[in-house]
């Protein structure tokens, strides 16, 4: 009988990218994946310290696991992903096997040598390349992917930033980069296939470098230059210009390395989508440099002049505000209000500022803005956002749109996603999930559009 693992994960998309590889690796190995976790002997988790909550759960739910191992000797727990070196400590004495994500590959040996599987099962996961593409790291796994028709397809992984609040750094190290002939692979089997999506992913997706065409990153400012300048944008229109019919997603730019060519890319490239999220964090200059974000308000505003200037309506713009960072003064937070009301976003994810283990801001600033006034900044934002965010879905009323189906929320009723990431409700005689249908936009709220097809 085979041996069966329940995976859990949580946090960002390139988490969830990361998890679809582990799935295909434990598949590799002659194991099934279960959704019922009491029917597992392997309970994998890909980790995410980036929000304390997450670790919160992962602290309640080891301890329910290692009761279960009281009385199931064979039960076994890993835990991977995005964790910080002081939760690594906290968790060492309760996970049977910590693996950070570039190492996944170990992990068969691991389990060979523990006797939880046999030699035979041990077998090397599973690899994209073909003969022109040979790599051999985690990129390199082909994955479990969790959709028939939208794939997250990881090009850089880390980040050089340090911003001083973020614990990416110090959970996935410096950034590492996929070759563009690996990329075009894994994207060219999947239009095979009939994907319909195609989110490239990256922590910061903009300073991406093709490792087969640079010797070496060079001095910092000279690789800002030649690198936001050339290998993204030019990644972008190689996807573009492959055959089928499919769309373009990538997440996450960082405004510092958000070149005008990327942003021509966008508004020339057909199979892009006009969709662009781009975190400011804050609105004033002070607590911008304090968090080490190297873009300054003005430099923000005039790349949304450029984007909105170049790029076609219909058109999203969204992005990441953290309210309450240390030494954010009243004054400083309304110089983030009034960016949001200047620039109108569509969407805008908001977080109060919590402190994390290992990060600068963790060690060196006080986290001195109450959990009250936090609170309230984040109210005040999410209004502004609210007022934005239902003006620009009204604008799409009366048009018909290409909409991507996502699922079936119940009988006769779909949702789906505009190129422009908006979530539309319709109603439908057949299933649909998977394709593209034509809508035409009846009504809109806050969060969402509605509409009908466009024959009906």
């Amino acid at each position: 009988m085979r041996k069966k693992y329940f995976l859990e994960v949580f946090g960002c998309q390139m988490n969830k990218s990361d998890a679809e590889r582990l799935s295909s690796i434990l598949d590799t190995l002659g194991m099934e994946r279960t959704e019922n976790e009491n029917d597992a002997q392997l309970i994998a988790v890909q980790a995410c310290s980036v929000r304390q909550s997450a670790i919160d759960r992962i602290f309640a739910r080891i301890h329910v696991w290692q009761e279960r191992q009281k009385t199931n000797k064979e039960l076994l727990t890993l835990l991977t992903g995005c964790v910080l070196p002081d939760d690594k400590k906290k968790f060492n004495s309760t996970f049977d096997i910590l693996l950070d994500t570039h190492d996944l590959l170990k992990l068969p040996d691991i389990l060979y040598t523990r006797k939880f599987l046999s030699q035979a099962s041990a077998k090397a996961p599973k690899h994209i390349s073909s003969d022109e593409v040979t790599n051999d790291d985690f990129f390199g796994i082909k994955p479990n992917y969790g959709s028939s028709f939208q794939a997250y397809i990881p090009i850089q992984a880390g980040c050089n930033n340090f911003c001083t609040f973020c614990a990416v750094p110090y959970t996935k190290g410096r950034e590492r980069y996929r070759s563009h002939t690996d990329i075009l692979h894994e994207i060219r089997q999947l239009i095979e296939k009939g994907y319909k999506e195609i989110t490239l992913l990256g922590q910061n997706v903009n300073t991406y470098f093709d490792p087969t065409l640079k010797s070496g990153i060079g001095k910092r400012l000279q690789y800002r230059k030649w690198n936001a300048l050339t290998d993204f944008p030019r990644l972008l229109r190689l996807v573009n210009d492959l055959q089928g019919d499919f769309w373009i997603r990538f997440i996450t730019s960082n405004p510092w390395d958000m070149s005008d060519e990327t942003i021509r890319a966008v508004a020339e490239c057909e199979k892009i989508c006009e969709y662009i999220h781009l975190p400011a964090q804050a609105g004033h200059d002070y607590t911008l440099k304090r968090m080490n974000r190297h873009h300054t308000v003005a430099h923000y505003q005039t790349l949304i002049s450029k984007i909105r200037n170049k790029i076609k309506e219909p058109l999203s713009i969204t992005t990441d505000i953290i309210v309450g960072f240390p030494g954010e003064t009243r004054e400083h937070f309304e110089g983030t209000a009034t960016l949001l009301r200047d620039v109108g976003y569509d969407m805008a994810y908001i977080a109060r500022y919590s402190p994390r283990p290992n990060t600068i801001a963790k060690e060196y600033f006080k986290d001195d803005v109450s959990r009250e006034e936090k609170r309230e900044r984040e109210r005040i934002l999410t209004e502004i956002l609210k007022a934005s965010a239902i003006e620009r879905n009204r604008a799409y009323i009366g048009k018909t749109l290409r909409v991507l189906v996502e699922k079936q929320k119940r009988e006769g009723v779909f949702l789906g996603k505009t190129r422009t990431f908006k979530s539309v409700i319709f109603h439908a005689h057949e299933n649909c999930v998977g394709e593209f249908v034509e809508l035409k936009i009846t009504a809109a709220d806050t969060w969402g559009l509605e509409g009908i097809l466009h024959f009906e």
